[in-house]
Formats: C-alpha cells, structure tokens, sequence
C-alpha cells in the first residue's frame, strides 16, 4: 500500500483490490478564524480556533485563518514622533500616528509626545523665557521658543 506524505491525508485507506488515496492537507477546509492542526503522514488533523495559539513578549499573531496557522511577528515600535494608536494585541499588530495629529487648544503646546507615548497639551504660560527674551510662537501644538528682545536705538 501507498503511504501518505508528511503534506497529506489518507482519503480512502488501503483495502484488497485497491491502493491507499491520499489527498493534500490543503484541500481541507477551515473557517476563517480557524487553522488545520496535525494534518499529513495520512491523519486528517482537526480545525483549531486562532486563539488557541499564544504569541509571547512583544509579538502577535498574524496570518492565522483559512486553515493557515499563521505565525508571530514582532510589533511595531512607534518612533520619536508618533504615538500609538492602538496596541499591539492577539491577532493585530500596534499602529502609530503622528503627534502632529493631536490637537491642544491655541495657547496650549503639546509636550511629551512621541515612542508610542500620547504626551499632554500645556500652557504656554508655564514655560519660562530668562533675561531679555521672550516666548514665540507658542500655540496650537507648538511649543515655540524663546527669542532675544529688540533693543530700542536712543536717537
């Protein structure tokens, strides 16, 4: 008799007069939030829930349905400019906006934001200027800066 290979499963089995049938495992069919578990070398294998696979660490699970298994991906990491919208989960990877995406009201800057962080909108007015300068451009998101006063000429 035929023996199945390590990619398929025994369709019809061996019996006098006729040869074993084998079938590929991907002619089985799942649902599409299941995976084909333990198919080949003949066993026709079970569908298995995605959420029965567990990713560790900073990992989910992608790829998982349709009889695919799938497999853990690293999660995004946000850079120094954006902040995350939404997290890293089971079966979805982390997504990132950009802080220029927060809005702070018109004397308000936005300090803090970026790694994935969300930061808060501040006061212009709690940031201080020394000497002969003065804060500019403070507002809507922008945390401005400090600029050198105009002297005055004596004429």
């Amino acid at each position: 008799c035929s023996v199945c290979s390590s990619s398929q499963l025994e369709s019809a089995p061996c019996v006098e007069g006729s040869d074993r049938t084998c079938a590929p495992c991907a002619s089985v069919s799942c649902a599409a939030e299941q995976y084909l578990e333990g198919c080949g070398a003949g066993a026709a294998g079970t569908c298995a829930a995605c959420s029965s696979q567990e990713c560790s660490g900073d990992t989910y699970l992608q790829g998982c349905g349709d009889g695919a298994a799938g497999s853990c991906a690293a999660c995004s990491v946000c850079s120094s400019s954006q902040l995350e919208s939404a997290p890293c989960v089971e079966g979805s990877d982390r997504t990132c906006a950009p802080c220029a995406s927060v809005s702070c009201a018109a004397e308000q800057y936005l300090e803090g934001c970026g790694a994935g962080a969300a930061g808060t909108c501040a006061a212009c007015s709690s940031q201080e200027c020394s000497g002969d300068t003065y804060l500019q451009g403070c507002g809507d998101g922008a945390a401005g800066s400090c600029a050198a006063c105009s002297v005055c000429s004596s004429s």
